[in-house]
């Protein structure tokens, strides 16, 4: 029970009682003198806030897409909706996620892994956004394509297939990314998912509702929107941290005014 490997089997804040007691830990408290309770509140307060920090980070990831979604509908639509048009195309977005991650594995394999430039930009676009999307709402029209639908109902569907995707693919994403890749991954690309269904789901709506003159405009924009948010990852990348924060903002704070100033009819 004394050895070394005993003490390491206990618990955290057990084996850190037994380390104080020992020799090392007191010849280091007697050269610190008075500095040393500074130096221990100090590593014991910074310990507190990675672990809140982790956990705050973690819960925005799990619960930021659905949260997002349930604030769009008590925010900018009015009347009752019936629960299937929002829970069968989240669910149904939900379980495409999983044939999905054998296409993002590899196509993921198949780009090369560069961080900075022209082909880093690209790579992040594809991966992160624009293939995702594409094979989002592929799936969402061929599953949905027997349901006729106005265009706030169809924006709902669209916007609820997008969110039970996201939601799990955001998982997935946090386990095969770098570490160092952590604000982006917890913060920056959910906001940005959450910016896509927002304004995915309005183009989609507005391309088959809309007039014909300016449908194939929606589709246009729809296929730029990746590649401009495309931007958010480089700036990242290139340690160009708060206007990467910047743009991401701007995306997500578009696609409210989007979704609130556009009529769906």
């Amino acid at each position: 029970p004394g050895s070394r490997q005993g003490l390491q089997r206990k618990s955290f804040w057990h084996s850190q009682k037994i380390e104080a007691e020992s020799p090392v830990f007191c010849e280091a408290k007697k050269a610190h003198g008075k500095n040393w309770c500074t130096l221990s509140r100090k590593s014991a307060l910074s310990r507190g806030r990675m672990c809140d920090t982790f956990f705050s980070m973690t819960l925005f990831l799990i619960a930021g897409m659905p949260v997002f979604f349930i604030a769009l509908l008590n925010m900018f639509f009015s009347g009752s909706f019936y629960g299937r048009e929002i829970l069968a195309p989240l669910g149904i977005g939900g379980l495409w996620f999983f044939p999905f991650c054998l296409i993002y594995a590899l196509f993921s394999d198949l780009v090369p892994v560069v961080y900075g430039g022209g082909q880093f930009y690209l790579s992040r676009t594809f991966i992160d956004l624009a293939v995702p999307l594409v094979f989002c709402l592929l799936t969402c029209l061929v599953t949905c394509r027997s349901q006729r639908a106005d265009g706030k109902e169809l924006f709902l569907r669209v916007a609820a297939f997008l969110t039970g995707f996201f939601t799990l693919f955001a998982q997935y994403v946090c386990i095969i990314f770098p570490e160092w890749y952590a604000e982006y991954i917890f913060f920056l690309l959910p906001l940005l998912w959450m910016s896509l269904s927002a304004f995915s789901g309005l183009l989609v709506s507005l391309f088959f509702s809309g007039f014909r003159i300016f449908r194939f405009l929606f589709l246009i924009l729809l296929g730029v929107l990746p590649f401009c948010m495309g931007a958010v990852p480089w700036l990242y990348a290139m340690n160009y941290r708060p206007l990467a924060w910047l743009v991401t903002l701007l995306f997500f704070a578009g696609s409210l005014v989007a979704v609130w100033k556009v009529p769906l009819r």
